[in-house]
């Protein structure tokens, strides 16, 4: 059984997980161990030098080093020319997944990812794509 704890009352605990059997319980740090979650690069762990199994940062200050990560990865393919981690389609589909729940939200009823991929329902999204435009 995986165990994910999250922000209670101004305090946070880190995710953990045990097994069904009732076996050790792994601290993020100790999956970190025996896992190999990242490329050779080691770019991610400079990015969160405080801890990768646990960090207290602010949104922006963790968003900022996700981009750079991203950015990172981008920049290094086209000098590589390797495929990036996540492509051109596949982040279209990860963003049309998020902004279905800002859509379904806005509009109060459910939508198809598929309508908000194809710019199909766009109601939330209509006047950023206005002003930039889109």
């Amino acid at each position: 059984m995986a165990e994910a704890y999250i922000r209670r009352k101004g305090t946070y605990r880190p995710i953990a997980i045990t097994s069904d059997g009732g076996g050790k319980r792994l601290s993020g740090e100790d999956l970190l161990k025996d896992l190999i979650v990242f490329p050779p690069d080691n770019v991610t762990p400079r990015f969160f030098f405080e801890g990768l199994s646990q960090y207290y940062l602010p949104f922006q200050d963790i968003d900022r080093r996700l981009i750079a990560i991203e950015l990172y990865d981008f920049v290094d393919s086209l000098i590589n020319r390797r495929k990036p981690e996540v492509d051109g389609v596949q982040g279209l589909k990860a963003e049309a997944l998020a902004y279905a729940i800002c859509e379904s939200a806005y509009l109060n009823q459910p939508v198809k990812v598929k309508e908000v991929e194809d710019g199909k329902i766009d109601n939330y999204q209509s006047e950023i794509n206005k002003y930039l435009p889109l």
